[in-house]
């Protein structure tokens, strides 16, 4: 067993056990997220003029006795796993670590990265942005913006990450607009997306933020897809059984507009309120 000491840019001085195993980069790699909460993945180290890429043998590193690892906080590693789809959820868990405790400018340095993957790769995006909604705090109006940029992307799959992400922002922010975008999202032209709406939104809703919900949802009665129109009604009457007072005041807004179609099934909506809160 050798002793390593590793040092942060601020001076600060860690002592590590290392033994000689395919994996001891690894270990001081959780040795340092332990100690100053860096994630493995931001992790780069620079020994004397060598810049470490993690295949280094033992004792290549180990030359001299007393050795001196440099910790490199950098994003590079995480752009390209970002890249290649491949973060699991250890990984994310300790980036989301290292947020919490390095907030400020690290928290941002992450958030833009993730923005910058977001024209990337189906895979790449869809992990980006379910991540970004789980570092918003701090960085809020940019990572609402984002998430709501690709709520009408071409692949189906991306819009169900957006869908989640907006359903971890009314979960993390409880913000009025955050609920009111997800509700707005039952309206989108993909069935598929609608039932991950409707998934997430019972996921998240509760008692505090529901009105804003069954507001949003009402307008959808207006909407001009005769489906989006029925499942709204029927969402409503769902979503009004801990408001009913305040879903009765938005579908009756609706009971004499100047739509038929919207008058139409208002009254269904009406009628299925009244019988589940009967």
């Amino acid at each position: 067993m050798e002793v390593m000491r590793v040092y942060n840019l601020a001076g600060d001085e860690l002592v590590v056990h290392v033994t000689d195993t395919a994996c001891w980069q690894t270990d001081v790699k959780a040795a340092v997220a332990c100690a100053w909460h860096v994630a493995p993945l931001c992790q780069q180290f620079l020994c004397g003029a060598l810049l470490l890429d993690g295949t280094e043998g033992f004792y290549e590193v180990f030359a001299d006795e007393d050795v001196r690892l440099y910790l490199l906080v950098s994003t590079v590693e995480l752009s390209k796993r970002l890249l290649e789809g491949k973060i699991s959820l250890q990984e994310e868990q300790e980036l989301l670590e290292m947020a919490r405790y390095n907030a400020g400018s690290c928290r941002e340095v992450l958030v833009c990265v993730l923005i910058g993957h977001l024209s990337d790769q189906v895979s790449t995006r869809c992990c980006a942005i379910v991540m970004l909604s789980k570092l918003s705090m701090g960085c809020e109006d940019l990572v609402f913006d984002a998430v709501q940029n690709y709520m009408d992307d071409e692949s189906l799959s991306v819009r169900e990450a957006a869908v989640v992400a907006l359903a971890n922002l009314v979960e993390n922010e409880r913000s009025a607009r955050s609920v009111i975008a997800l509700a707005a999202q039952q309206g989108n032209a993909s069935y598929r997306v609608r039932v991950r709406v409707y998934r997430e939104m019972d996921r998240v809703l509760d008692k505090g933020n529901v009105h804003h919900a069954i507001e949003a949802t009402a307008k959808l009665l207006e909407n001009v897809d005769f489906f989006v129109r029925r499942e709204a009604a029927a969402r409503i009457a769902k979503l009004s059984e801990n408001a009913g007072e305040v879903a009765l005041a938005a579908v009756s807004q609706r009971v004499h507009h100047h739509d038929a179609g919207v008058r139409q099934w208002a009254a269904v909506a009406l009628e299925l309120v009244l019988a589940q809160n009967a």
